[in-house]
């Protein structure tokens, strides 16, 4: 998998990555690089589904609200496996054998910790909002949130009247609703 400048454009332009625009505060005060519309067709096939990231952002965003009412939980779990190398941002994905090679739990600890790399972007400063970098690492991080989606479901048992699809919608909503709360001593929630 590799993107091009012109993904990276059509993120500015496209109907699924909005509520990742409209989730960070500077995109929202000093508008967008690039201003017009682009249809979904146009977005790389790798950052599908595109429900994700909006159930993401509307994670993130339900999160940095929690936080506000508990000002002393930190905002970070995962510390620097969260963190975005600005330096050396490039486009990454993950390896289909690395992929298959993880558990089940360290999966959806890595789709966590992705969750949480994605919070952060969305609270960077204002002057790297908008850049190739911060754009980089934004659509990398939905490329890694719909990599670790698509593993799951592949490993969701089929079952009648209850698709993979379904199963695995339902192991990241439980993972999500878990991120929201997270403070310090509930670790153990996390994958169980």
């Amino acid at each position: 998998m590799r993107g091009t400048i012109h993904d990276l454009m059509n993120f500015w332009l496209t109907p699924w990555s909005k509520p990742i625009r409209e989730a960070c505060e500077w995109v929202v005060r000093f508008g967008p690089p690039l201003s017009g519309k682009a249809p979904n067709k146009v977005a790389p096939w790798w950052v599908r589904p595109f429900f994700l990231q909006a159930w993401v952002v509307q994670i993130i965003t339900a999160r940095l609200a929690w936080l506000n009412e508990h000002p002393n939980v930190p905002k970070e779990r995962f510390g620097w496996k969260s963190e975005t190398d600005w330096k050396r941002v490039v486009w990454t994905f993950a390896e289909r054998d690395c992929l298959c090679e993880m558990d089940e739990a360290t999966l959806r600890e890595f789709f966590i910790i992705e969750v949480e790399r994605m919070q952060r972007i969305l609270l960077e400063a204002p002057g790297l909002v908008g850049n190739v970098p911060w754009t980089l690492a934004a659509m990398v991080s939905c490329a890694h949130l719909s990599q670790y989606y698509h593993e799951l479901r592949q490993r969701q048992p089929p079952c009648a009247g209850q698709g993979r699809a379904l199963r695995v919608r339902a192991i990241l909503r439980e993972e999500l609703r878990r991120f929201v709360t997270w403070q310090p001593g509930n670790e153990a929630a996390l994958g169980d």
